[in-house]
């Protein structure tokens, strides 16, 4: 071999462990960027965690303004029915909705059979606790937790707007209007 001459396979071998150390060196994160982008992560979690919040508390609202609806549209229907009661000789009677409204416990809702809470049969209630979250209030016209549909005709008597509000924000209003007919805002 001549001096000042190095096999190409020598010349290669040199080149390509230089390269892998290169490659090596330049592969994987610096601590630096890592942060940065656990930073942004924290940025977009904290931006993100009361918008799920309050979709939370939209869910709960719709369920319990479905719920209670459906229970007062319920209500009337039997009443429309004629859904005969036994206390009652057989005869149509009415039905209604108890608002329990409650400081020291959740409020409730009751589906009764009767011409009013104090009269009814209490065998026939179908009573539905709110979530603890979710408050209730009655604006009826005759200050009155009670809605009580007639036999044959469901008129209601009593009118006005039921609303549920949630403890961290949002309300559902429902209408009662004089047709026996609710609809929510």
């Amino acid at each position: 071999m001549r001096s000042g001459f190095t096999p190409l396979e020598t010349k290669n071998r040199k080149y390509l462990l230089t390269r892998q150390k290169r490659v090596r060196f330049l592969t994987g994160f610096t601590l630096v960027e890592l942060l940065i982008v656990l930073a942004i992560g924290g940025i977009i979690a904290g931006a993100i965690g009361p918008a799920i919040n309050h979709f939370s508390s939209g869910s709960q609202l719709d369920d319990v303004a479905g719920d209670l609806k459906q229970t007062i549209q319920l209500a009337r229907e039997r009443a429309v029915a004629g859904v005969a009661s036994p206390a009652d000789g057989g005869a149509s009677s009415p039905h209604g909705v108890f608002l329990e409204l409650n400081t020291s416990a959740p409020d409730r809702y009751i589906l009764f059979r009767g011409a009013n809470y104090a009269t009814r049969d209490p065998l026939y209630d179908q009573a539905t606790a709110i979530r603890g979250a979710v408050n209730l209030t009655a604006t009826l016209i005759g200050n009155t937790t009670e809605i009580s549909f007639t036999p044959r005709w469901g008129m209601p008597n009593a009118t006005g707007t039921i609303t549920l509000t949630h403890s961290t924000g949002g309300k559902r209003v429902l209408r009662l209007n004089d047709l026996g007919f609710i609809t929510t805002e």
